[in-house]
């Protein structure tokens, strides 16, 4: 699934997250379940959010076939939370796919870090042009670069690979770069507590 349509089916869903309510006495009035169990079951599909989803479909709110239930305010207020959570998580979603309008199939989304200056951005330029420019335009990749667009607000550039192939090296290497980090990080850590381990043992020892 291409990430725009992935924020689609996301922008559909999350106005049908919004449950009417009024509050009767110990009771609250629930209204447009029905639409509210169809986003359930589409949010469910996309195996993002399953820990939301399934608690809700637990609950007596989604069980019921009706598109309107009168419930125990005790018994709202357990799944209120959840659904408020869902509906908080998949926002964020969609900001973070807020990708370029016209995206094609060999485009990438690159979030530039924080930039102060020209010179900084600059920096960043080179280190992109090594890390995408140079692995694509092998022969056998036959990838190209062309920036399609930029947005606003965060910088991103939307980058034109020219080939499948070029786009799916690119991810290799992202994924590669991200497991390498995570070790050095924990390498790091481990380092740490050794350190500390160490200084504790001469602390004892002195005592």
């Amino acid at each position: 699934m291409r990430l725009q349509q992935l924020r689609q089916i996301l922008l559909q869903n999350l106005t049908k997250l919004n449950i009417s309510t009024d509050g009767i006495g110990g009771f609250v009035h629930l209204a447009n379940l029905n639409e509210f169990r169809t986003a359930i079951d589409e949010l469910d599909k996309l195996n993002l959010f399953y820990k939301q989803t399934s608690a809700i479909k637990e609950s007596g709110v989604y069980k019921r076939f009706d598109d309107s239930l009168m419930v125990d305010s005790q018994d709202w207020q357990k799944v209120r939370p959840v659904i408020a959570e869902l509906y908080s998580v998949v926002e964020k979603f969609i900001e973070a796919l807020n990708i370029h309008p016209n995206d094609e199939a060999n485009t990438i989304a690159i979030k530039l870090p924080q930039v102060n200056d020209f010179d900084d951005l600059i920096v960043v330029f080179n280190e992109l042009k090594k890390a995408i420019a140079i692995p694509i335009t092998n022969e056998e990749i036959g990838g190209t670069v062309k920036i399609e667009g930029v947005d606003n607000g965060s910088i991103w550039f939307y980058v034109a690979l020219g080939t499948p192939t070029a786009v799916a090296l690119i991810a290799s290497l992202a994924w590669a770069a991200a497991v390498v980090y995570k070790k050095l990080q924990e390498g790091r850590a481990f380092s740490e507590y050794v350190k500390n381990l160490k200084l504790k043992n001469e602390q004892t020892e002195l005592m």
